[in-house]
């Protein structure tokens, strides 16, 4: 009680050091933009040295870079006094003060502190939809700093000392405005605070996620909200023109979070399992994260792969009937003759060969993932434990899905009559019998690691002996043959390939999710899980309230909480309205041998020997061959054929190699191809006049007079 007695009430107010710059309290305007935490702007990558630096001179000038709308057309005028605070030479008390009372008499003359001419020099009450608030990103450099005084209400308004000893934290809070009776995300043109309502960024089970603190009576009077994401606030001191010691608190505004802030769901509050994170729900979503970047990892590994297949062989399925297949040579030496239908089966072996290099990866990828993460049916697969033995329901289910990928007999005979490495009991019937061949033979993962050429099933060479002794193509492209798939259940309305195909797989993601034991015993990758967001085309509103909280101190002394700041958007990364850091590429002024010569070759590559044998083989390309690659037969050629080509060196005797070439010579070629790139797809869109931008330099000359 004693305590409650002499405890003076706190208030966040604007920066002490604008308050002489409001003029008469009276004035609504005034009024509003003196109780609220204000934002400054800063454009240079130093931003802090010139806060501090302004804060040690010319505090009361402080005013001079609270944002304001702004585009890089029409960029915010420059502070008066950013060239001052470029001087590197000390300065005196005397010479403070005399500057100081200089720039007040200047802003008294050019600027009267009007109520309107107040609303354009600190607020931005009236939004325009033209130039809404738009707050941009470091990398387009521009900096954004949250500022307020905390002081307690008695005369004189003095600055709260903060008590780091006593747990005390100063900090701010993101919310963001969203217009009341809407059900999704949107973001409108303008933003009324009265006919928005004010969510907050709080830490759930599934995620960080924005919940409507205003239609709860508890967060109606300010208060702090459980769980919600708190921005540090660090202190600045100064001496205002009386020479009173005063304190400014600041925190940077996180812009360049903008894509998660809007990625983030609206908190349904009606869903079970949407708790906040209190207690045991953290335990919760600790493991909800492990099993999101677990189920992450076999997308990776294996789901998406397996998709990407899938896709591949609808893409290039080759649509020939039945009579028009047993036309086509079942077996080639790699070099077809002239015919429609040599090319046409030297399209399916291609595309076969590719599909099973993948395959067996994917194969390899999927037996570790069990072994690691869902060991019940990996030693099932290992035959050190019977299928009865796993438990009902989740286990017994994803190995069932396993054992239902069967290879189609039609597929399988076709394999075998083309493949020249593998005869029919060779050839895996299902998916777990393809899995135990590469758990009984621990050579194949170490092979197809060593692997350096392309699988070809017509050659025989010593290279091709690395590859698996077995075949099972998870995808195939020609028509009438049924790829291994699981049998699963999916939605009745995906009737057309390959979505029909690939929603098994995903259905076989999902009941390797349900598998995963509860005790995760191996660590989850560390992988950020992605989910599947509300989709906002806008750069949304938000408003920052700056908080001061006192933990230790219990009920008796709540958080205190600000007035909202003024409204804003984040620009995205590509905003077209924002600013742009100068980027200046010097060319290669002297373009002749004798000038090119003159570049150092300092930048080196390390080429292995595998790539050594792709490179001299493109070489060989010439510009002919690239012109009949695209002509129909008969005077189509295929190009040569580069994934045949082996390592530099002779087998057993490989080398690399390291090439020395000069950066500005790349960047000269590199210019020249998006020149010639841009004016053919100038035929479609018609860009050129806004791609290029050239202004005569007098006096840039390559060679010298």
């Amino acid at each position: 009680m004693v305590a409650q007695l002499i405890r003076h009430e706190l208030k966040w107010l604007s920066p002490s050091s604008m308050w002489a710059s409001f003029g008469d309290l009276a004035n609504d305007d005034s009024r509003q933009c003196f109780n609220r935490p204000a934002i400054l702007r800063f454009n240079r990558d130093d931003f802090m040295d010139e806060l501090l630096a302004l804060m040690s001179y010319y505090p009361d000038q402080l005013a001079e870079w609270i944002v304001k709308p702004e585009t890089w057309r029409e960029p915010m005028p420059t502070p008066r006094t950013a060239a001052k605070l470029l001087l590197a030479e000390p300065v005196s008390q005397l010479s403070k003060q005399q500057t100081r009372a200089q720039l007040k008499r200047e802003s008294a003359a050019t600027n009267a502190l009007s109520a309107d001419a107040l609303k354009t020099a600190f607020c931005m009450n009236e939004q325009d939809p033209e130039k809404p608030l738009k707050l941009y990103q470091p990398a387009q450099q521009r900096f954004y700093l949250v500022t307020a005084s905390l002081v307690c209400r008695r005369a004189g308004l003095p600055d709260r000392l903060i008590n780091s000893g006593k747990q005390e934290q100063p900090g701010f809070v993101l919310r963001r405005l969203i217009p009341t009776q809407s059900d999704s995300i949107k973001t409108p043109d303008t933003c009324n605070p009265d006919e928005c309502d004010e969510y907050a960024l709080v830490q759930t089970a599934n995620g960080q996620q924005w919940r409507n603190i205003t239609q709860h009576k508890i967060f109606n009077e300010n208060r702090a909200v459980p769980n919600e994401e708190r921005l540090p606030m660090s202190t600045i001191g100064f001496t205002d023109n009386e020479e009173r010691k005063r304190r400014l608190l600041t925190g940077f505004i996180p812009v360049g979070k903008r894509e998660a802030y809007l990625g983030a769901m609206l908190f349904d509050e009606s869903i079970a399992g949407n708790e906040l994170l209190e207690g045991a729900s953290a335990d919760e979503a600790l493991k909800n994260a492990q099993q999101d970047a677990i189920i992450q990892l076999f997308e990776l590994d294996v789901a998406g792969p397996w998709k990407a297949l899938i896709d591949q062989a609808e893409t290039e399925k080759f649509r020939v009937t039945d009579e028009e297949f047993t036309k086509i040579p079942s077996y080639f030496s790699g070099d077809s003759p002239d015919s429609p239908d040599a090319d046409l089966a030297n399209n399916i072996k291609n595309s076969r060969e590719q599909i099973q290099t993948i395959s067996w990866y994917v194969l390899v990828d999927l037996l570790k993932f069990l072994k690691k993460y869902i060991n019940n049916i990996y030693l099932v697969i290992a035959g050190e434990k019977n299928s009865s033995e796993l438990s009902p329901g989740k286990e017994q289910e994803l190995y069932t899905a396993l054992e239902n990928v069967v290879l189609h007999g039609y597929l399988k005979a076709e394999l075998d009559t083309v493949d020249s490495h593998h005869n029919a009991s060779q050839i895996s019937d299902n998916l777990i019998q393809a899995l135990q061949t590469i758990l009984n033979n621990s050579n194949i993962e170490n092979n197809l690691e060593k692997v350096d050429v392309a699988y070809d099933q017509s050659e025989s060479d010593f290279t091709s002996n690395l590859w698996p002794p077995f075949l099972f193509p998870l995808a195939d492209p020609e028509v009438g043959k049924i790829a291994p798939l699981p049998v699963l259940a999916i939605d009745n309305t995906i009737i057309t390939e390959p979505e029909k195909s690939q929603a098994k797989i995903n259905v076989l993601s999902e009941l390797v999710r349900d598998a995963l034991p509860d005790e995760i015993i191996s660590s989850a990758p560390e992988i950020v899980s992605f989910k599947p967001t509300e989709l906002d085309n806008g750069d949304g509103w938000f408003v920052i309230r700056c908080i001061h909280e006192q933990p230790n101190c219990g009920a008796f002394f709540p958080a205190v909480l600000s007035e909202p700041t003024e409204a804003f958007k984040m620009a995205s990364f590509f905003d077209p309205d924002a600013p742009g850091r100068a980027i200046r590429i010097p060319m290669p002024l002297d373009i002749s041998p004798a000038g090119l010569r003159k570049f150092n070759k300092n930048t080196t590559l390390m080429i292995s020997d595998m790539l050594c044998g792709k490179i001299k083989s493109i070489k060989k390309i010439t510009f002919g061959d690239l012109v009949l690659s695209v002509l129909p037969w008969p005077f189509h050629k295929d190009l040569p054929n580069v994934s045949k080509t082996g390592p530099c060196g002779s087998p057993g005797n490989t080398f690399g190699m390291f090439c020395s070439l000069s950066i500005p010579i790349v960047t000269l070629c590199a210019l020249i191809l998006l020149i010639i790139m841009v004016s053919l797809f100038d035929l479609f869109f018609r860009w050129i006049p806004l791609l290029f931008t050239c202004f005569p330099l007098p006096g840039l000359k390559a060679k010298k007079s």
